[in-house]
């Protein structure tokens, strides 16, 4: 997939993403003048609950495929300053543009081309892999919202099948 005319490797193809994110890494890597990002004034959240700014949005050039199985779009990308293993997230806005039918049992994602044709987009198992094992490395630190303490979730205690029948058969027996 290019975006801005440049390779990009390490997507994540989100359908459950209301946005479509480049992290700041990717949009450094890329080149891109600030002068182009558009400002928000909304949070957003982050996939561990926590509260993330944009750094702003700005609309790219996405092509996908190549030659006759090509599909070129402009759209638009939440700019995030956050750490991740993934370069960008394409989520519906863009998976809707493309006419994009997204299978994570076959890692594949069927999209129309700009003729009208069907064509597939494969992903990497390795790939995948890599990514899942450097979030599990590095795992993303949380921005702490002002006004909010953070604790842990106190879990209930479990009872075993054999206390529960005691406490049913006392609670009968009464």
């Amino acid at each position: 997939m290019r975006i801005a005319n440049w390779e990009v490797d390490r997507m994540l193809i989100d359908g459950g993403n209301t946005a479509n994110i480049i992290y700041i890494s990717a949009f450094n890597e890329l080149k891109l003048d600030r002068k182009y990002l558009k400002r928000v004034s909304y949070k957003f959240t982050g996939f561990n609950g926590s509260g993330l700014t944009s750094e702003g949005i700005i609309e790219l050039s996405v092509r996908v495929g190549e030659r006759s199985r090509r599909r070129d779009v402009r759209a638009e990308f939440l700019v995030i300053n956050s750490p991740s293993p993934y370069n960008m997230i394409m989520g519906r806005p863009l998976i809707h543009k493309i006419g994009g039918v997204v299978s994570t049992y076959h890692l594949a994602m069927a999209y129309t081309t700009n003729e009208g044709l069907s064509a597939k987009l494969r992903g990497s198992q390795k790939i995948a892999q890599q990514c899942y094992i450097t979030a599990l490395k590095h795992p993303a630190k949380t921005r702490q919202q002002p006004g909010f303490e953070r604790r842990p979730v106190e879990q209930p205690e479990r009872k075993s099948r054999k206390k529960k029948r005691e406490e049913y058969t006392r609670e009968k027996d009464k």
